[in-house]
């Protein structure tokens, strides 16, 4: 029988909204979301190249 603390240490993405795989947290001012590695970095990217500042997808703050 699986342990129900289990599913308490589980980081939902807050991107793709999936079990964090290689969990990262937002930097800069947000430093409370959690994120797969990738989904974050796809995120900055897209941010970056469309010319805006990089900001959580979650709270909107500044994360570089």
């Amino acid at each position: 029988m699986a342990d129900s603390d289990d599913d308490d240490n589980v980081m939902e993405c807050g991107i793709c909204l999936d079990v964090c795989v290689d969990p990262v947290t937002a930097g800069g001012a947000c430093r409370r979301h959690n994120f797969c590695k990738a989904d974050l970095e796809r995120w900055i990217d897209s941010q970056v190249s469309a010319g805006r500042v990089a900001k959580c997808p979650n709270c909107n703050l500044k994360i570089q």
